[in-house]
């Protein structure tokens, strides 16, 4: 009969003390790097996702400046409104608008700008641009200056533009002591401009507005 002896196995306790302690180092600084490299990526994710809501949130923001800034454009500028007396007989034969837009204001189409008139010396309520408008009362346009993002039938910032108009519906050698022009372009603010148009005029091209000369 064979016996068997018993095998003997040491506590655990017993084999964990015969772990050198270098090992142990060893696996103590492993489980700091991997703590580590959690918490980093932890912290990495958690700026990503706070970049990307403030990038988000100055977007929106920017958005609303330029809808409330298109809402509050500013109005047209008026330069000067000169008449014009093209067969020199002392009377307006048309009457010319120069304008232009304030830096950084949005383009503004002719063809969606009317001007409303209210004078004597013409027939027309209304002066519109393009081939939508009335032909009797359609405005003519002439860059005199083109600006970085000019644009055809267009008015941009850095453009100066002259409004003329001398249809069929001009009444030359009529005065009028109180007419107006109101320009209303498709978005922003109105432009309204009130003179004295003479019946006769000295020059053939004669200042209206601001003042007359």
């Amino acid at each position: 009969m064979i016996n068997i002896a018993p095998r003997h196995f040491k506590p655990v306790r017993e084999i964990d003390n015969m772990i050198p302690m270098t090992d142990r180092r060893g696996i103590t600084s492993l489980d700091a790097l991997i703590l580590t490299i959690g918490l980093l990526l932890v912290v990495a994710v958690v700026a990503a996702a706070v970049m990307s809501t403030t990038q988000n949130l100055m977007k929106r923001d920017q958005m609303v400046q330029k809808e409330k800034t298109s809402e509050m454009q500013r109005p047209i500028v008026v330069e000067a409104v000169r008449g014009r007396d093209y067969n020199n007989d002392k009377r307006l034969d048309a009457i010319n608008i120069a304008i232009r837009l304030r830096e950084g204001d949005d383009p503004v189409r002719f063809n969606e700008t009317p001007i409303v008139v209210n004078s004597k010396v013409m027939n027309c309520t209304s002066l519109g641009y393009g081939p939508d408008a009335d032909p009797d009362c359609t405005f003519n346009i002439t860059y005199g200056k083109r600006g970085r993002d000019w644009t055809e039938d267009r008015l941009s910032s850095g453009d100066f533009v002259e409004l003329e108009y001398s249809g069929p519906t001009f009444n030359p050698g009529v005065e009028d002591t109180s007419a107006t022009f109101i320009i209303i372009p498709s978005h922003g603010l109105a432009t309204t401009v009130k003179m004295n148009i003479p019946s006769r005029i000295i020059s053939r091209n004669t200042g209206l507005w601001p003042l007359n000369d």
